[in-house]
């Protein structure tokens, strides 16, 4: 019911959009979609809409009306930002139940509260972006377009696979971008151990401010 109310009682009305069922399908799929990278053009194509132009309108409409956030892939360069995939986090993680196959991922959805806790963080002229290049990583911090700090956000690393996997993309992408403060989040602490250029932080931590 409440994210009804956003979408046609303030979205709807306050942008005078006529392709109501278009809007409301693309606000569905982006709130059951939270950490995925997405393209405008296959938004259009999803949601019919035609043209990328109207697509971008809209979620920025959504955007306005605090419903979702989307994030840049970093890059020096502002126009290579534009042109790559972005990523969509949902305002209230809850919202991810409202898709038709909503997910069961809880690293997604620990990603996506991670996101907003960062987000509550920013100081002014920091941002937030995430990083994918030959390596990944879930989020980067910046003030202005100068990196500071790097976090990888997992629900578990108990697996060695996935332990690997992100250290070594935590690794790679602080090489690439110079940065000295290197988070992994997750909610238990890894049972490998971490190289001195990364810190665990466990999770419920740092959601209560404590790290």
């Amino acid at each position: 019911e409440y994210f009804k109310l956003i979408i046609y009682r303030d979205v709807i009305p306050r942008f005078r959009i006529k392709m109501t069922e278009a809007i409301n399908k693309l606000a569905v799929y982006l709130v059951s979609n939270a950490g995925k990278p997405f393209s405008y053009r296959k938004l259009s194509e999803y949601c019919g809409l035609g043209h990328e132009t109207t697509t971008r309108e809209y979620v920025s409409y959504l955007e306005q009306a605090l419903l979702v956030s989307t994030v840049n892939a970093f890059d020096y360069s502002l126009k290579k930002q534009e042109a790559k995939p972005k990523k969509v986090y949902s305002i209230d993680p809850a919202f991810n139940a409202i898709g038709l196959s909503p997910t069961n991922d809880k690293g997604r959805l620990l990603e996506n509260v991670v996101f907003l806790e960062l987000k509550r963080r920013l100081k002014a002229n920091d941002k937030i972006f995430y990083y994918k290049n030959d390596c990944e990583a879930d989020f980067v911090a910046t003030h202005g377009l100068t990196p500071f700090a790097i976090y990888n956000v997992a629900y578990e690393t108990s697996s060695e696979k996935t332990f690997e996997r992100e250290v070594k993309s935590l690794e790679k992408t602080a090489s690439e971008l110079k940065t000295k403060n290197n988070y992994l989040i997750s909610m238990h602490p890894p049972k490998h151990e971490l190289p001195k250029t990364i810190t665990y932080v466990n999770a419920a931590s740092f959601l209560l401010n404590k790290a």
